[in-house]
C-alpha cells in the first residue's frame, strides 16, 4: 500500500481508484481516494 500511495503523491494524481480498504484509513486530501463505484457515481 505505501509504495502505491507514495507514487500517487509524487506523481501528483488527483484521484486514486482502488478497492483496497486499507487506503481508506489514510487521512489525506489529495489524491482523492475512491472505490470504482464511488468514482462512477461521482464522475
Amino acid at each position: 500500500m505505501i509504495p502505491i500511495l507514495v507514487t500517487a503523491l509524487l506523481s501528483d494524481v488527483d484521484i486514486l481508484i482502488t478497492g483496497d480498504k486499507d487506503f481508506f484509513d489514510v487521512d489525506i486530501d489529495r489524491p482523492e481516494i475512491l472505490t470504482p463505484r464511488e468514482y462512477l457515481e461521482k464522475y
